[in-house]
């Protein structure tokens, strides 16, 4: 692909939600979470409106990165497995970008402990499933709330990949839903092969998914996500940062997806905006 020109926002100027699992200088779990925040500082200098969404991982330290709380959009009762956790939205500026705020979603059952997906044993979080679909489900709650409709929404990871289910089931028919291209990009194939548990049905059918959805899972792997939500995305981007196991599930979700692109080794990490801002606009405006 070639990159875009000085002038690519010569048409109005995107609106983007970024809906991710990791970012630059909050929390780097792989390299995707610079490649990320570079793409954000090109945006943000070309002038599109972003809305930038992340968990708020217990090891984020809020003095430093200076979070507080937006009152408007906490206090929306976030419904997971039948029960009602209630959500906090906070805020941050975004360091090294002017102007530009990260949006974090937080709940202290979910995410105030000091690990990220495994505890310090290295053991996955038995409630992982439920930590994701909360996330998923929160940030959409906050766009339905600021009432801003992006033209793209770019989720990136699989804690990040139910965004697409909840928004094709619990949401359907909401302007931000039915107006934007929704990518899902896969990052991580850290915990691909790794068991989420019969818990990841039992949330999925509180909410009402139609059982063909689901009907191919016979035990739930972390993988699924990445295949649930490539079928509900208008584009999946291949772009695994970690490999290992990763073999079997791309065949599964290349066949699931709607429309599929390799972007592995295209993305330069100095220059990422020359890949995905190039997709952005193939995929808007598919007959140029």
């Amino acid at each position: 692909m070639t990159a875009p020109s000085p002038s690519s926002n010569e048409r109005s100027p995107l609106r983007i939600a970024l809906i991710l699992q990791e970012l630059s200088p909050f929390v780097e779990l792989t390299p995707q979470a610079a490649i990320t925040y570079r793409f954000i500082q090109w945006l943000a200098g070309q002038g599109h409106d972003l809305r930038l969404f992340m968990p708020r991982y217990g090891l984020i330290n809020e003095r430093k990165f200076r979070l507080h709380e937006v009152i408007r959009l906490s206090g929306v009762h976030i419904n997971v497995m039948d029960e009602d956790f209630p959500m906090l939205i906070k805020v941050a500026p975004l360091p090294g970008v002017k102007r530009m705020q990260m949006y974090f979603v937080d709940h202290e059952e979910f995410f105030r402990r000091k690990f990220v997906f495994v505890d310090e044993a290295k053991n996955f979080f038995s409630d992982n499933a439920a930590r994701a679909v909360f996330y998923s489900k929160g940030v959409l709650a906050a766009l339905r709330i600021l009432g801003w409709i992006p033209d793209i929404i770019h989720i990136q990871g699989w804690f990040a990949a139910t965004a697409p289910l909840v928004m094709r089931t619990f949401y359907q028919g909401e302007p931000f839903v039915e107006e934007s291209k929704t990518i899902l990009e896969i990052t991580d194939g850290q915990y691909i092969q790794h068991p989420l548990g019969k818990d990841f049905i039992d949330v999925l059918s509180m909410d009402d998914v139609p059982d063909e959805m689901l009907a191919y899972i016979q035990e739930p792997k972390v993988g699924d996500l990445y295949t649930l939500g490539a079928g509900l995305s208008d584009l999946t981007l291949w772009n695994p940062h970690r490999k290992r196991g990763m073999k079997t599930y791309r065949k599964l979700i290349e066949q699931h997806a709607k429309r599929f692109e390799d972007i592995f080794q295209k993305v330069d990490p100095d220059k990422p905006e020359a890949t995905y801002f190039s997709t952005y606009q193939q995929l808007l405006h598919p007959e140029e």
